[in-house]
């Protein structure tokens, strides 16, 4: 049997590491922090109730940008 498919990765934390070295990346990153929506829309996925209950039930995650 020969295979068809094959499974190939990439080393996930260097790319992070590279992500995070770019202050133009750094930024855009972050975007959910200080975009929130102001006049009570979903705009974003941050708006949701999901992210405020992960932000609530875990505070070191939620405090982290």
């Amino acid at each position: 049997m020969v295979p068809t498919k094959i499974l190939q990765h990439f080393p996930l934390i260097p790319y992070l590491k590279w992500m995070y070295r770019s202050p133009t990346m750094s930024q855009l990153i972050q975007w959910h922090v200080e975009n929130k929506s102001t006049y009570g829309m979903v705009c974003h996925v941050v708006d949701g109730k999901a992210w405020a209950h992960i932000n609530e039930a875990w505070l070191d995650f939620g405090n982290e940008s």
